[in-house]
């Protein structure tokens, strides 16, 4: 058979974070070299759509350096085939060590690579099965074409991206580049004796009302992150889905915050909190009304029957 001509694998990696922009979902997962290796091994063995020939996460990680040197046909023809037979290691300097099997079955393909559309797999077959059974969709492997010029290439992404991301995904993409954001570190588990002592007395920061209620771990809050501006605080997007540890003060001043709606797409509307913009589709639209309802008017919420509150929003 033929096989596909072969891009670098940093070239690799750059198609993919132009596919996969910033507000997808498991963005992070789908453009990291690991991803990008993956898809080179895909290439380099022909194991796309229509061609009869499978992956599995062991091609990757037994993969080496000088393997991936040997692009002439005949060279990859013979790694296809000595893949095939128990015990077959590349000779060389390999990718990755045996622990690496589920962060490339699981994060690389399972729920990142096949999740999206990118990658198919033949059913029935066990996920912990050690035989091959991932290939990449033809659609996709159309965009690692070197061939390619930029418009060309422009419209290859544009097409795949409109087939395979809902509308709401598109729309959280585009809202991220208009307007980036920088989500609040993770905390660590373990804290300081000092740290322990300022929880003990309580938050130092003031509390405000913010789309839940006011004071501390109040239902239906989202963590803040700090904007270009002193003491000024930004809404992230809803898809983040974490609780609020804490609330804190969005201005020294007591600044208002300026809230936009405006229609995107078709069931899809962006909501923007000053300078940020959050992609949300109907059905979380109604979802966030309902919270807010339940928090400004709560006895009026429970009065009425469920029925009746859906009609709302119907």
């Amino acid at each position: 058979m033929t096989l596909p001509t072969l891009l670098s694998i940093s070239d690799i990696r750059a198609r993919l974070e132009r596919l996969f922009p910033a507000g997808l979902e498991m963005r992070k997962n789908l453009v990291r070299e690991m991803s990008a290796k993956t898809v080179f091994v895909f290439l380099y063995g022909g194991m796309i759509e229509g061609a009869e020939r499978c992956l599995r996460p062991s091609h990757v990680y037994f993969f080496t350096e000088e393997q991936a040197q040997k692009a002439a046909n005949e060279d990859r023809e013979a790694w296809v085939a000595q893949s095939k037979k128990p015990g077959f290691r590349p000779e060389g300097t390999r990718w990755y060590a045996d622990t690496t099997r589920e962060p490339i079955r699981d994060e690389t393909l399972r729920f990142g690579l096949v999740d999206v559309g990118a990658v198919g797999k033949i059913p029935g077959v066990a996920v912990t099965s050690s035989l091959p059974i991932y290939f990449l969709k033809a659609d996709f492997a159309a965009i690692f074409n070197p061939d390619l010029d930029e418009t060309a290439l422009e419209k290859v992404i544009t097409a795949w991206q409109k087939k395979h991301l809902t509308a709401a995904a598109r729309a959280r993409m585009a809202s991220s580049r208009a307007c980036p954001w920088r989500p609040t570190p993770a905390r660590s588990r373990r804290r300081s004796p000092s740290s322990r002592r300022r929880r003990a007395r309580g938050n130092s920061w003031g509390s405000v009302p913010y789309l839940g209620g006011e004071g501390r771990g109040a239902p239906g809050t989202y963590p803040p992150c700090r904007a270009a501006g002193q003491g000024t605080w930004r809404l992230p997007p809803l898809s983040s889905r974490r609780p609020c540890a804490s609330l804190r003060r969005r201005s020294e001043s007591g600044c208002s915050m300026k809230i936009t709606v405006k229609k995107a797409a078709p069931d899809v509307y962006v909501l923007g909190f000053d300078d940020t913009q959050v992609a949300l589709d109907g059905a979380e639209i109604k979802a966030l009304l309902l919270r807010i309802t339940r928090v400004l008017a709560p006895s009026a919420a429970m009065a009425r029957s469920s029925e009746e509150r859906a009609r709302d929003f119907m």
